[in-house]
């Protein structure tokens, strides 16, 4: 975070065609972009922060403006600068925070009376519920996969290892137990296929997306 040569000469090559930093008001929320997920930094007013990134720890302290770079926890050099009326570069290519909130997944109501065969298919992971949020699998390392054909499907990855389970389909839902697991698989009106899976009280969501069986062992035994 504290690599600025490169930031600083860049910012100083940018000033000489005409731009400047700017010394604004940075209070507030800014957002940072994690492919499909969002990083929030708040700046109080009263020179306390909190950083929020998905899969850790949300980290707090002080921070200070000085001359349109920002100082976190009393560094020595900088953590951030400002550039133009909205954006905190990080050092070097390590990205930007800006004030506008990115997109991220938000799950769709059920799909309402959804046949059997509409399940039929290869779908694999595309999104994890994590406190709160969908997080994109590849930032979870999630690897589910849910192979369904009639009334029986192929669980790998994630949770299941390998589970060959008969199914039971109610009310536009398939259900399954297989491992100590219960297994809920619902259609969704964005053409996700929500999975849940409860095992000692204790609820994961994912969320799927179809996908061409390009390999048939895809959807076989490992």
């Amino acid at each position: 975070m504290r690599k600025y040569i490169a930031l600083f000469l860049a910012l100083a090559l940018m000033c000489a065609a005409g731009l400047t930093l700017a010394e604004a008001d940075v209070t507030g929320l800014w957002y940072m972009d994690l492919a499909g997920a969002a990083a929030e930094l708040s700046l109080n007013a009263d020179g306390t922060y909190r950083l929020a990134v998905p899969l850790q720890e949300d980290k707090t302290g002080a921070w200070k403006l000085d001359d349109g770079f920002l100082y976190m926890d009393g560094a020595a050099e900088p953590d951030l600068a400002t550039w133009g009326e909205g954006t905190l570069m990080l050092g070097e290519s390590e990205g930007f925070f800006t004030r506008e909130k990115p997109w991220t997944y938000a799950p769709a109501d059920p799909l309402p009376d959804a046949p059997a065969d509409l399940f039929s298919g290869l779908w694999k992971a595309a999104y994890t519920l994590q406190d709160g949020a969908a997080l994109p699998a590849d930032r979870t390392g999630d690897n589910t996969l849910v192979y369904i054909e009639g009334a029986k499907a192929i669980l790998k990855g994630g949770p299941f290892g390998y589970i060959l389970a008969d199914l039971t389909f109610e009310n536009g839902v398939f259900t399954c137990a297989a491992d100590g697991l219960t297994v809920r698989m619902a259609l969704q009106q964005d053409d996700f296929l929500r999975l849940t899976t409860e095992k000692d009280g204790q609820t994961e969501t994912r969320y799927l997306l179809r996908s061409a069986l390009d390999d048939p062992g895809e959807a076989g035994e490992e």
